[in-house]
Parts: C-alpha cells; sequence; structure tokens
C-alpha cells in the first residue's frame, strides 16, 4: 500500500522528538510545563499512530479530550475558561462530524473518520473555539503540501487516503504554544 508518510519512527527518532517537544515546552511559563507536557506526548503518539495505521484510537483521544477541559476546570490552561473549553470540544467534534456525514451522502464513502473530530475535539478543549478555524486551516494547508510534495517527487496517486491527524496534531499544537507561549 502506497503512504505519503512513509517516515520510519525508530529507536533514535522517537526520543529525539520528545526532547526536542521538551526544550520547546520549556520556554512555556512554569505553570504550563505539566499540562503542555501531557498535551505534547499525546498529540505525538496519535500522529505517529495515525501515521502507521491511519487511526487514531479513542484510548489516546478521548483522555486527550478529558484532560484539556479538567486543565481549563481547574485553572491550568490561563485565558481559558470550562465553557470555552467546552464550547470548544463540541464545536471541534460536530465540524469535522458534520464534514464527513456530508462527503459521505454526497460520494457514499468514508471520507474522514471520527478519530479526527475526536481530535479536533480534544484541541478544542485545550484551546477554545476561537482557535479551530486556524487549526483546521494550518491542518489543511500542511496535508495540502504534504500531498503535493509527495505527487511532483513520487507520484503518489491522489486518489488514496492519507491520515489527517498527524497535520492536526501539529497544527493544535503549534497554536497551543502560540496562544500560551
Amino acid at each position: 500500500m502506497h503512504r505519503i508518510f512513509s517516515v520510519q519512527i525508530n529507536r533514535v527518532m522517537l526520543p529525539a522528538l520528545l526532547v526536542v517537544t521538551t526544550i520547546v515546552i520549556a520556554q512555556l511559563p512554569l505553570r504550563l510545563w505539566l499540562p503542555a507536557l501531557l498535551l505534547s506526548w499525546t498529540l505525538l503518539a496519535l500522529a505517529w499512530v495515525d501515521i502507521r495505521m491511519q487511526l487514531l484510537p479513542d484510548l489516546l483521544t478521548l483522555p486527550l479530550l478529558w484532560g484539556g477541559l479538567l486543565a481549563s476546570s481547574i485553572g491550568a490552561l490561563p485565558d481559558l475558561t470550562s465553557e470555552q473549553a467546552v464550547y470548544g470540544a463540541a464545536a471541534g467534534y460536530s465540524t469535522l462530524w458534520l464534514l464527513s456525514g456530508g462527503y459521505r451522502l454526497l460520494r457514499g464513502k468514508e471520507g474522514l473518520g471520527l478519530g479526527d473530530a475526536k481530535l479536533l475535539a480534544a484541541l478544542g478543549a485545550w484551546t477554545g473555539p476561537e482557535r479551530l478555524p486556524w487549526i483546521v486551516l494550518l491542518a489543511t494547508l500542511i496535508t495540502a503540501a504534504a500531498l503535493l510534495v509527495a505527487w511532483l517527487l513520487f507520484r503518489y496517486p491522489l486518489n488514496v487516503p492519507i491520515p489527517f491527524g498527524p497535520a492536526l496534531a501539529f497544527a493544535g499544537w503549534t497554536l497551543f504554544l502560540w496562544f500560551y507561549g
């Protein structure tokens, strides 16, 4: 099967990515370190699983969602109320759920998994509803650019599904860092 993201995350790359995320997070205020590390490492795991299996497991997405809701409710995420986190989660899930349903009605097949919707819901819980359009825009641009490069360089077929979760994870992480950094 053709894969656009055939990068092997091996014993060297995964620890390196964990170290890089930790160094980046060390630039945040101290009170944000624990939530930011939990978010970052979970997003990294989700991206890795989605690249390898084209699956975003509930075992990771749902605790990430609840973690964002909990972090906002105890004040661990400054400038984000628990109400904003709930609205962000609801808006994130419902947006991709509606897009997925619309695509299924028009094309008669799945175009977007609900794991992506759950991941966007979790990102909405961590960042609020105001940042969701930017997360989706950035993730879409990343995915389109990756697909274009893969098509130009490797003649990757444009009708083969590619995982959207890694781009969502990177976009959400970037917006989280921008918002709190």
